[in-house]
């Protein structure tokens, strides 16, 4: 007796139609879906009409980001039209929320949609599906339809409807079985693919070249036995690239100084005229570093000669080259391994004063690291710090290690390293890896480095002026609690998110803004509940809509019938976040730093 042949989008389509009604808590049972629905696209991704594509598609499933989504989805987005299910036209099968059915759909992003049509929306959306059918046909005589669907969900409405272009219903208790729906995959997008060339090749070509960035990235990692997802290495380069100082914390053995070790490497190519291992500084800290001398040396008057440590060698090269070739000069790298092994304002203290300071019309800080030493012992007793300059610092979070201050944490972007999947690792390491000369271009901002300029803070708020208004609604809801930010961090975020959309990194609407905040803002959260139990309230309302947060806080305040904000319980909260919430990151981020306080009476970062 033959077995069965395998039948991974059944199995992927089966299992959640029946388990995903029964469902336990987020953190504990996503990986099974998440397991389903990764052998279901690798399936999928085998399929000869894919294969015979023009670009290579991108194959998507979402059950929610840090809470359940209310309808869980998988989408096929070709990136010559789209790589976000915001926007453009996708195949993709969308769950009832009562689990009684799922849709196979031809069907447009809503969101982008809804803000720039607001109450015309649907009338746009229902007129583009008809222009789309002009072009695929409706597919009648293989089953797919026009009608509207209805997910049974009071938080997707009518416009979900209004944009599905054609459908296919699959009843939970009649699911074909793999080669029919396989067959309905293969037809259905042989008609996507004849819309996406009816729009011609040039929109190809502005499409497919944004994730070149990350792409090369995740090659040159991947090579080198190494595995991050692709938001992990946007946020990392992005944070990198706007700053110059990122703390990454995490679990022990999840690639943090991996990655800065592999990035600073692989920036070391194409400046023959600085050898390239002299550019980077791998600096384990010790527990018994309890001034700056173990960073910025010492002077011996036995000797009368000054003690110079690698850190300070190293920041002597990285000025002198930026002195020498101004925006060709390479990039240098400090990696401070376990940075608070010791107290980071002991050792620290002198240099993240000196970063503060601001930077010159050269690009050089207006502040400098001044060393204790007589005139004549040292060639230079003054260092600003050039702009060409990055530091890593990673963190393991346990018993033996001092907690950040604000102080530390206000002037660097603090990236968090716990998730890990196993599906696909270990990757086969193949040796030699390079980057493209366009990454690298990109990462220095074609020789500006890491600088933050008020022309473009400017500049990017005028092509992006929503960015401003969610800033201005979150550091208005926080400033009760003596937890708003200032003009420093407002810069970064806007700047973070400006570089991630001229890269392509973090590229669904929201994305970028809504990583910057969570490395920006909710990592200063410090203390216990009577502090920061509201604040974190509102941080969650903000989360939701982030354009309009006072519409989830006054959901709240009904659902809390008069009772405070600081009574508000972690069952009154998830109710808010029914629908996935436009600020996943930072949603996920302030509700296990709510489960730390209701669980510990304290939180704090990491």
């Amino acid at each position: 007796m033959t077995s069965p042949s395998p039948s991974p989008l059944r199995d992927y389509l089966n299992y959640t139609l029946e388990h995903y009604s029964t469902k336990g808590t987020f953190r504990d049972d996503r990986g099974r879906f998440v397991e389903a629905a990764t052998a279901a696209q690798e399936a999928l991704q085998q399929q000869p009409a894919l294969q015979a594509a023009a670009a290579v598609q991108e194959i998507k499933s979402s059950f929610g980001k840090g809470n359940w989504a209310n309808c869980p989805w998988t989408a096929i987005l070709d990136p010559r039209e789209t790589r976000t299910t915001q926007t453009g036209v996708y195949i993709v099968w969308l769950f009832r929320a009562d689990m009684s059915g799922v849709y196979l759909t031809l069907a447009q992003g809503v969101t982008e949609v809804q803000k720039a049509h607001k109450g015309e929306s649907f009338e746009v959306l229902r007129a583009e599906a008809e222009k789309v059918r002009a072009v695929t046909g409706a597919l009648s005589e293989q089953g797919f339809s026009s009608d509207p669907i209805s997910l049974r969900s009071s938080t997707y409405g009518k416009a979900y409807e209004a944009s599905v272009i054609l459908q296919k219903f699959y009843p939970r208790e009649a699911l074909p079985p793999e080669r029919a729906l396989l067959e309905d995959v293969e037809v259905l997008f042989q008609a996507y693919s004849t819309y996406l060339g009816q729009k011609g090749p040039a929109s190809a070509n502005d499409a497919l070249r944004p994730t070149s960035i990350t792409q090369d990235l995740q090659q040159a990692f991947g090579r080198r036995g190494l595995t991050y997802t692709n938001e992990q290495i946007e946020m990392f380069f992005t944070a990198l690239q706007t700053k110059g100082f990122v703390i990454i914390s995490g679990i022990s053995g999840t690639g943090k100084s991996k990655i800065a070790q592999a990035f600073a490497d692989l920036c070391q190519t194409g400046h023959p005229s600085v050898p390239g291992p002299s550019r980077v500084l791998f600096l384990p800290v010790k527990p018994d570093w309890r001034d700056n001398k173990s960073l910025l040396g010492y002077y011996n008057p036995l000797s009368e000669t000054y003690h110079r440590p690698a850190f300070l060698e190293l920041l002597g090269g990285a000025l002198d080259d930026y002195e020498a070739n101004g925006r060709q000069a390479a990039p240098w790298f400090v990696i401070l391994d376990e940075m608070n092994l010791a107290h980071v304002e002991h050792y620290f203290s002198d240099v993240l004063s000196v970063l503060e300071s601001g930077r010159d019309v050269e690009g050089l800080t207006v502040e400098a690291v001044v060393l204790e030493a007589p005139e004549g012992v040292m060639p230079r007793r003054r260092f600003p710090l050039p702009p060409n300059l990055y530091i890593v610092g990673t963190v393991n979070l346990d018993e033996t290690t001092h907690v950040f201050s604000p102080k530390v944490l206000d002037r660097a972007f603090s990236l968090e390293f716990t998730d890990v999947d196993f599906t696909h690792y270990p990757p086969k390491a193949s040796g030699a890896a390079t980057l493209d000369a366009h990454t690298l271009r990109a990462f220095t901002s074609d020789g500006q480095f890491a600088q933050i300029q008020k022309a473009s803070v400017a500049a990017a708020l005028t092509h992006h002026p929503e960015v401003r208004a969610a800033l201005q609604a979150l550091t208005s809801l926080l400033r009760p609690h003596l937890l708003h930010f200032g003009y420093q961090v407002f810069d970064e975020i806007v700047l973070f998110h400006a570089h991630a959309r001229r890269s392509g990194m973090l590229a669904e609407p929201g994305v970028a803004l809504d990583a910057a905040v969570s490395m920006k803002v909710l990592p200063k959260f410090h203390g216990g509940r009577a502090k920061l139990w509201a604040a974190l309230v509102k941080v969650l309302c903000w989360s939701a809509d982030p354009q309009q947060p006072h519409l989830a806080l006054e959901q709240l305040n009904s659902i809390l019938a008069g009772r405070a904000l600081e009574d508000a319980s972690l069952h009154d909260l998830r109710k808010i976040l029914l629908d996935e919430p436009q600020a996943p990151m930072t949603s996920a981020r302030a509700l296990r730093m709510l489960e730390d306080l209701e669980r510990d009476g304290f939180t704090a970062f990491g």
